[in-house]
């Protein structure tokens, strides 16, 4: 069972969430990082979720003061608990977390879970910030990552892109988005058959809400789930891309070439998505190249 700690919490918070990754801690930690000029990257922000790297100390204790943990539960009020798509699905999995972590006793465990079930809104926020606050102060414990290297270095899986690649989160679908269960069931079985499939429809349908949706529903069965949106030409698209080595003076022709000699090499394990692809393929002189990605 996962440990409940900082990475744990967020993540468990931010699969009920329309945020990324460096907007929550910027919500999360406003003031903090109001008062300290402190801002949040993509890289380090990556780190502390995956739990990787233990969250700045200076942080913890900033928030380990009584008045401050106040602060902590007001951020989350105003600019969290509003992009939380259901607040009692999301205590209910964290009472989970708190419940079969082995670590923590009995009777801290019954403290932590007073709240629960919450009653309303407020409950919730106290209820998931006690719940954060208590794994911001846990020790570090950095996540084991000897068997997900050992699976990367053979080959078997993409190496995580994370690091390298910036920028290309898959935003959360909408929170009102509801129903077409059968229809995200349909589509993974067809990706687990073929490694390419196109999903069309008429403008305003739906199609790229429901493709966000199942890149939250099954997040678990990718390495990596890289997201872009289509605008000039496939090209540019992927040139544009984030990269951590790209330098100043590096042309569009090569970073596109490193780039896309990057992408070709992640294995099936990773999930590309690329929205509003609204062109043909004689149109489009690199849909082969794409094509090829496994």
């Amino acid at each position: 069972m996962d440990r409940c700690d900082f990475s744990s919490v967020c993540r468990t918070i931010l699969d009920s969430a329309t945020l990324n990754q460096v907007e929550f801690l910027e919500f999360l930690f406003d003031d903090y990082a109001r008062t300290n000029l402190f801002f949040f990257n993509a890289g380090l922000s990556n780190r502390w979720l995956r739990g990787l790297k233990p969250l700045s100390s200076a942080i913890i204790k900033y928030y380990g003061a009584d008045d401050k943990a106040d602060n902590l539960m007001r951020n989350f009020s105003k600019s969290i608990i509003p992009q939380i798509n259901d607040y009692n699905n999301l205590t209910k999995a964290l009472h989970d977390l708190v419940l079969n972590d082995v670590s923590i006793s009995d009777d801290f465990k019954k403290e932590l879970l007073g709240y629960y079930p919450c009653a309303n809104k407020s409950e919730a926020v106290e209820f998931i910030c006690n719940i954060l606050l208590f794994a911001m102060s846990r020790p570090f414990v950095t996540r084991d990552t000897k068997i997900i290297e050992k699976h990367t270095s053979s080959g078997v899986l993409s190496p995580i892109v994370s690091e390298r690649i910036f920028g290309a989160e898959i935003p959360a679908p909408c929170k009102h988005f509801s129903g077409r269960n059968k229809e995200l069931e349909e589509l993974h079985d067809i990706l687990s058959e073929n490694n390419k499939v196109f999903v069309n429809g008429v403008g305003g349908i739906g199609k790229s809400e429901f493709v966000k949706a199942f890149a939250r529903e099954y997040r678990k069965d990718f390495t990596n789930i890289l997201y872009f949106y289509y605008d000039t030409d496939l090209k540019n698209l992927i040139a544009d891309i984030g990269f951590s080595d790209d330098r100043p003076e590096d042309t569009d022709d090569e970073k596109f070439k490193r780039h896309n000699r990057y992408l070709r090499s992640l294995k099936d394990d990773t999930l590309i998505v690329i929205d509003n692809f609204d062109t043909t393929a004689s149109d489009e002189e690199l849909l082969d190249v794409v094509m090829k990605y496994k």
